[in-house]
């Protein structure tokens, strides 16, 4: 196996430009890159010598039978070589997501999407699986405490931060209840409107107690003024609600790492 600090990512795609733009994505954020736009240099670097690969991802320019090739090579793949994430970046037109899973590729990406975007979303799913990965495994040591009145969304944030590799996640049904029970964490997600004593207000006193914590508004309210009102209020950033999990989560990244912090 390599010595390399990451395991390879690999990108196929029979266009150099987007070639380049991925190359030069994902060189920034470490991984140990590797480009193919014929499917025997492909198959040679899989097999010689055998190594660890982290990713795959197929760009929807490569032909149906290059695109079941390369998805026969990854398959074929020794077990414990094989990629956590092998992802395919094309329309349903050329390629239906229930063929896709069938021969193996498990993340499916539109290219009508910002490809900016879509490596957002493709580097957010390399840290979780980077995170389960054995040989390279770290825990995320920043506390998080969820402060909504929703049950459900508690709930729904807790499992995904857990997934993601936060192992201290606390929840609080309202601003009275992480007030009265005041724990510090390093982040905290308010829901702005709640009853009785409202998110801003939260904020506000969390601000107080705990200056250098990393504070995220949330509301499903569609209303800017409300964004610009927990901003305002020293808020780091602020999430519309529904927000996917890993939306979510990818944007706690981007602050940490705006923040400096490790």
């Amino acid at each position: 196996m390599s010595n390399a600090k990451f395991p390879y990512f690999i990108y196929f795609s029979k266009d150099l430009e987007p070639i380049k733009e991925q190359e030069v994505f994902f060189s920034k954020k470490g991984y140990i890159y590797a480009a193919f736009y014929q499917v025997e240099d492909l198959r040679n670097f899989l097999h010689k010598p055998q190594k660890k690969v982290l990713a795959c991802l197929i760009n929807f320019n490569a032909d149906k039978n290059d695109l079941k090739e390369c998805a026969s090579l990854i398959k074929s793949y020794e077990t414990l070589h094989r990629p956590d994430l092998f992802a395919l970046l094309s329309e349903e037109t050329i390629l239906e997501k229930k063929q896709a899973f069938e021969w193996g590729i498990s993340e499916y990406f539109s290219p009508s999407r910002e490809i900016e975007k879509t490596n957002q979303q493709i580097d957010l799913l390399l840290k979780k699986k980077l995170i389960e990965w054995d040989d390279h495994k770290r825990n995320i040591n920043y506390s998080v405490t969820i402060i909504d009145d929703s049950v459900n969304v508690l709930n729904s944030l807790k499992t995904s931060l857990n997934t993601l590799g936060f192992k201290k996640v606390n929840i609080f049904k309202s601003g009275e209840e992480v007030l009265r029970d005041f724990i510090e964490s390093d982040i905290y997600l308010v829901d702005i409107v709640m009853s009785k004593i409202s998110g801003l207000e939260t904020m506000e006193e969390i601000r107080k107690r705990k200056p250098d914590a990393l504070i995220f508004a949330m509301s499903s309210v569609q209303n800017p003024d409300i964004a610009l009102e927990a901003l305002k209020r020293d808020a780091d950033d602020f999430f519309p609600k529904p927000l996917s999990p890993s939306e979510l989560s990818l944007k706690i990244f981007q602050v940490i790492e705006k923040r400096g912090l490790k």
